[in-house]
């Protein structure tokens, strides 16, 4: 399902194809044909300039078919209108995070394409917390990035390695970071040209909570190691006390003997 605030990002390319209607389609010409256009789909082509994500109209421009030597192949001329996602350098997308690592945060744009925003490309006032998973700003002027937010962010690039496309975006740019859910339901009822950015004090009291929690939890950690520590302490110290009086005592009894024996 495709966000509003994504729709620039979208465009419809009429494109036209000569295509070669095998004999198992001869029967039924408009299957073998959608079977064709839609092989397309889902991968990035620069015929494109994008990812085709479905076709959306199909004209067939001639009455009869060409069959050429003996292959048995009907060849005919189509032009056939997509959908396609192609997305250019400076335009803002929302991006759903699903993966938050110390050198990278990950998205998925409308839950079909990858995106990413590498480290370079995060504010220098965030800082990673590898315990809590997030990224979060220094000075909680900014709420929390994890895994689950929405985030607004600004192309970059787009990178192709087999087939796959992913977005390589940017936090740097105005108007751009965590998206909360009062904003998304803003963005819904006025549209798309509404700033999507909203920083939320609630947010940042939560993450200020988290982090307390945590340091609290370290130092009882360690109050428990300082008292496991003297315990073992003092009964070291025991231990030794006890045999050394027992030794003293044992060597006055042995010298009380000996002066009985005399007399």
């Amino acid at each position: 399902m495709e966000t509003s605030a994504n729709n620039k990002a979208f465009d419809t390319v009429k494109v036209h194809h000569y295509l070669g209607i095998e004999p198992p389609f001869l029967s039924d010409v408009g299957t073998g044909i959608r079977e064709q256009l839609e092989a397309d789909l889902m991968a990035y082509s620069k015929k494109f300039k994008g990812v085709p994500i479905a076709v959306l109209d199909v004209v067939v421009r001639d009455a009869t078919g060409s069959i050429f030597g003996d292959s048995g192949s009907m060849f005919v001329n189509v032009d056939a209108t997509y959908r396609v996602f192609s997305p250019r350098a400076g335009q803002s997308l929302l991006g759903v995070v699903n993966k938050v690592s110390v050198d990278h945060i990950g998205m998925l744009v409308d839950d079909k394409f990858n995106a990413s925003i590498p480290r370079e490309e995060i504010p220098s006032q965030y800082e990673y917390d590898a315990e809590l998973m997030h990224w979060c700003d220094r000075d909680f002027d900014n709420p929390m990035i994890s895994a689950g937010s929405t985030v607004s962010f600004a192309v970059k690039t787009l990178e192709t390695a087999d087939a796959v496309f992913s977005v390589i975006g940017s936090l740097t740019a105005p108007h751009t970071g965590l998206v909360t859910k009062s904003a998304l339901e803003r963005m819904s009822s006025e549209g798309a040209g509404s700033d999507p950015i909203v920083k939320s004090s609630k947010v940042k009291t939560k993450v200020k909570k988290e982090r307390k929690e945590k340091k609290e939890k370290g130092d009882g950690v360690s109050k428990k190691r300082k008292t496991k520590d003297a315990n073992l302490n003092e009964h070291e110290s025991t231990s030794i006390t006890e045999p050394k009086k027992a030794k003293k005592a044992k060597s006055e009894k042995s010298k009380n003997s000996k002066k009985q024996v005399k007399a």
